[in-house]
């Protein structure tokens, strides 16, 4: 069993990680002596998902709306509420529904995603970047540990590793 030492540092900003890399190498590490460990993030929601859950309010809300009116103008004819007429009370209903069912598909959706994110515990947007270097003697370890901090790496320390 031999023991080595990893210097390691960790980045918020993907370009700095690359950037370091690149400096690793050029100072000489191997590229196999060099690790990169991202988290896994949950990926936002894209608009296609925000397109169909508008698709859908809209088709629920519509259908709602419309046969809300619909109600609304047979209540009238029965009484004999002087109203407007039928066309332009559907197309009220469906208007309110289409807006109310667009609005609601939207909200739905980032609910949906704010929750997700909280549950896998990625509601930060900010990632974290592990950087890892295998050093095979304490100069080393200082070289990469100088190389990371130059780069903009926080808490970069040595770690003691079995291999």
């Amino acid at each position: 069993m031999s023991n080595h030492v990893d210097a390691v540092g960790f980045f918020t900003a993907r370009d700095r990680a690359e950037t370091a890399v690149d400096a690793l190498k050029a100072a000489g590490f191997q590229p196999g002596a060099v690790e990169v460990k991202m988290p896994s993030i949950a990926k936002p929601f894209s608009l296609q998902d925000y397109a169909l859950s508008i698709f859908f309010g809209i088709l629920i809300f519509a259908t709602l709306g419309l046969l809300f009116s619909m109600a609304v103008y047979d209540v009238a004819v029965v009484r004999e509420i002087p109203f407007i007429g039928a066309f332009p009370t559907a197309f009220l209903g469906l208007a309110l529904g289409t807006v109310f069912g667009a609005w609601f598909g939207v909200y739905v959706t980032r609910v949906y995603e704010v929750d997700l994110a909280k549950q896998t515990g990625t509601e930060k947007p900010q990632e974290t970047i592990l950087l890892s270097v295998h050093c095979p003697d304490q100069i080393s370890v200082k070289k990469a540990e100088e190389i990371l901090e130059r780069t903009g790496a926080k808490d970069v320390r040595p770690v003691f590793a079995h291999a």
